[in-house]
């Protein structure tokens, strides 16, 4: 995507909601929870291939929840949980559960992750190494994000629902630079950002007093990284807002962010620097937490009933992988060695390797579809910026939230663009598929989401 395209998009999207849209529709009901999971023993961060157990906690590491129920009784859950990844064997476990004692579909219920880098990992293959895996504390984990959806279900009440943004320029940065016909991991000005912040408050009907906020923003929470345990700069946003609305809850969904870091650079912004201080992350998370206050103070436009939600599984495209390049990632004893060795005795032993790999998408949509309604799409992996924006270009009048980091963690999930340009992500597949996406997969989730938040849905 060109830089004048790119500005038009966000030109576009970042027009201020000047005044709130009249939507006639169903009166909602909605709840606000959240659990503080904090390890109760030191642990070792996922971030950065962390080998050291750290007991520092530099802010709470929370799983939180809105509940939304329409006056025909569907109801629906976003979860938000202060985590590197969710992974779908956990998520699934999670959503039958709550299903089972809450009665609420998992095709309703979305966890979003919001990556952080300061938080142990909830699965063994996330960890850097087995050890690093408390099982323990993970099923603590899993117990109290089942509760946390029954504290949001008793909680329930009428509520106002808006939708709002406001840009944030001083907390992401592109990290994707051309140098010389090669991409590093530079900060790169030229480069897409998705500034805005997207809110929605609830609020009481009767004195507009906040009772909770969704936030979504996307761009990498590794400012402490394995410095210590905690929520980085979104848990230090959810402080400032919790503090100057007590009672409230902040529910923060990370977005399409995955080719954006947070602003820690040299004094020229000419390089990433990693200047693991909480000092650093409660300024980012103040930062956020004064645009999500700007947001606040627009009208915005209403949501209201009903709600509807589709959810499907696809499968996209791997590229063959030769067996040469398994030996050289080998010999070459690079990070994707384990990779590499668990493909290659594949091979040795006769057996097939995937050649695609399930993908998850979540729409939930609000509002009868003569009106303008309001979406929240949920797509699964860490999913570059673009596809945010194209789909809010796709799906206009309706304001959409487009999520990453939702109910699975399957690698980058690069443009077609991106991956012809190679770089760190489009090859950082190791951990997670057999191996790198083709080309083919920004057309294809671009047109099946299209499709899925056009369906009836249910």
């Amino acid at each position: 995507m060109n830089n004048s395209k790119i500005t038009i998009i966000i030109s576009i999207l970042a027009v201020v909601l000047a005044g709130s849209v009249k939507v006639s529709g169903e009166h909602l009901k909605v709840g606000f929870a959240r659990r503080i999971v904090n390890p109760k023993a030191p642990a070792v961060p996922i971030g950065h291939v962390s080998k050291t157990p750290r007991g520092n906690i530099h802010c709470d590491l929370r799983v939180q929840a809105m509940v939304a129920q329409a006056e025909s009784g569907k109801g629906i859950v976003w979860m938000g949980w202060d985590f590197c990844y969710v992974r779908s064997p956990l998520a699934e476990r999670v959503k039958k559960m709550v299903a089972k004692k809450y009665g609420i579909a998992p095709e309703a219920f979305c966890i979003n992750a919001s990556h952080t880098h300061s938080a142990p990992p909830l699965t063994e293959p996330e960890a850097v190494k087995p050890e690093y895996f408390d099982a323990d504390y993970a099923e603590y984990v899993v117990e109290q994000a089942v509760a946390v959806v029954g504290d949001a279900i008793d909680k329930l009440t009428p509520a106002k629902l808006r939708y709002c943004e406001q840009l944030c320029t001083s907390v992401g940065i592109n990290r994707r630079k051309d140098v010389n016909g090669t991409i590093e991991m530079l900060p790169n000005f030229n480069g897409i950002v998705d500034h805005r912040v997207q809110v929605i408050a609830a609020e009481s009907p009767t004195d507009n007093k906040l009772i909770g906020v969704i936030v979504k923003y996307a761009c990498h929470p590794v400012t402490v990284g394995p410095a210590g345990l905690g929520s980085d700069y979104p848990g230090f946003m959810r402080e400032f807002i919790e503090t100057r609305h007590p009672g409230a809850v902040v529910v923060f969904m990370q977005g399409c962010g995955a080719d954006v870091r947070i602003q820690i650079v040299d004094k020229y912004a000419t390089k990433f620097i990693r200047e693991s201080e909480e000092q650093i992350a409660a300024r980012f998370g103040r930062d956020l937490g004064m645009s999500v206050e700007w947001a606040l103070a627009k009208e915005g436009m209403a949501i209201t009933g009903p709600i509807e939600y589709g959810y499907k599984v696809i499968e996209l495209p791997l590229e063959k992988v030769p067996e040469s390049k398994y030996r050289k990632e080998i010999e070459n004893d690079t990070y994707r060695r384990p990779w590499a060795e668990k493909h290659l005795a594949m091979l040795e032993r006769g057996e097939t390797i995937a050649q695609t790999e399930p993908y998850r998408m979540q729409v939930f949509r609000f509002g009868r579809k003569s009106d303008y309604p309001f979406m929240l799409m949920a797509l699964q992996g860490e999913v570059f910026t673009e596809y945010g924006f194209n789909l809010a270009e796709r799906l206009k009048p309706a304001n959409i939230i487009t999520l990453g980091y939702s109910n699975h963690m399957a690698g980058y999930v690069c443009t077609a663009e991106a991956i012809k340009e190679g770089g760190y992500e489009p090859q950082a597949h190791g951990k997670w598929k057999a191996g790198p996406y083709t080309t083919a997969i920004e057309d294809i989730i671009l047109d099946t989401a299209t499709k899925l938040a056009q369906s009836k849905g249910k």
